[in-house]
């Protein structure tokens, strides 16, 4: 009888050893995929990062290009504005200025 007891506890505890060393090394699969998963979520984070600084970059370019818009469209109206002169009644000075102004009108940058 007593020889089927401890028979009965060197089972359990090489029960025991067996459960704490399945658990041991679940725990460390577990630990080392949980370091991968830290290490790829590092890395996403790095590109998103680098994503959303191109993104402002180019939204920043487009606020850019839409004020350079602006000056340009002003430019194009003043580069191409008509001045009227009444050739008939005006001197040949008077003449002379308002080809002299169109010409730096448009020649102007």
């Amino acid at each position: 009888m007593k020889n089927v007891v401890y028979i009965i506890v060197g089972v359990c505890v090489l029960a025991i050893i067996a459960y704490v060393g399945f658990i041991s090394y679940k725990n460390n699969a577990l630990n080392s995929e949980v370091a991968e998963l830290r290490e790829a979520l590092a890395n996403r984070d790095t590109i998103l990062q680098m994503q959303n600084e191109a993104i402002l970059q180019k939204a920043l370019e487009v606020e850019n290009y839409k004020k350079a818009q602006e000056q340009v469209k002003e430019k194009i109206i003043t580069r191409y504005k008509t001045i009227q002169v009444d050739l008939g009644t005006t001197s040949c000075e008077a003449k002379l200025k308002a080809l002299e102004s169109q010409l730096n009108t448009f020649f102007e940058r």
